[in-house]
């Protein structure tokens, strides 16, 4: 999908995961773990309410976007609602932010965006811009979304065996991408915790 296009084409507010606030899920998660301040990255960080959302409750954010309209409309809405926010246009895949530098990244509906070819690549690049036991907070379309259109499909198990290797899956559950839709469409929600790295000589 050619990002910038849909980010020229439709308005911000209509798209089909906007939500003005923070997700309910993302928002209940950071409760739960207790965290209050660090550095997050929220990646396809798009409209950049996520990461307004997590910048008000006192974190250090940093949103990142492969489209560059997304993250100059971002950049405009952090403004104007005073909040400061650092958006960055790139791929996680290939990004050159710094290695080992966050606390917590939030992926809302990115993973489920990217094909089956370059998935492994994108599991690494999450793990390798986490801090050893960072968390990483997930949602994507679960295979009980009726439909083809749209996102790929995850099951928990696929779920599983794609992070498993380089995180601790702590939670996963069934849940909702809040939107514009009139039925909201089903996914997984999961918290991980990145695995410690063991140094060799």
């Amino acid at each position: 999908m050619e990002w910038d296009a849909v980010y020229r084409s439709n308005k911000v507010e209509e798209l089909p995961w906007y939500t003005p606030g923070l997700d309910r899920d993302i928002a209940g998660a950071i409760k739960k773990l207790g965290l209050k301040t660090g550095r997050v990255l929220d990646v396809g960080s798009g409209p950049g309410t996520q990461a307004i959302g997590m910048a008000r409750l006192g974190f250090d954010v940093t949103g990142l976007d492969i489209a560059s309209i997304a993250v100059a409309k971002a950049r405009a809405r952090a403004r104007s609602e005073g909040v400061r926010v650092k958006f960055v246009v790139g791929d996680v895949i290939g990004t050159r932010l710094r290695p080992a530098q966050f606390d917590l990244i939030n992926d809302r509906g990115v993973f489920h965006t990217i094909d089956p070819e370059r998935r492994q690549a994108f599991v690494h690049a999450i793990r390798r811009l986490l801090k050893d036991d960072g968390v990483y907070l997930m949602k994507c379309f679960s295979t009980k979304t009726p439909g083809d259109w749209g996102p790929h499909r995850f099951t928990m198990g696929q779920v599983r065996d794609y992070f498993g290797g380089d995180f601790d899956i702590k939670s996963m559950r069934e849940s909702v991408f809040q939107g514009t839709l009139k039925q909201s469409p089903i996914t997984i929600f999961c918290v991980m915790r990145a695995r410690k790295r063991y140094k060799t000589r």
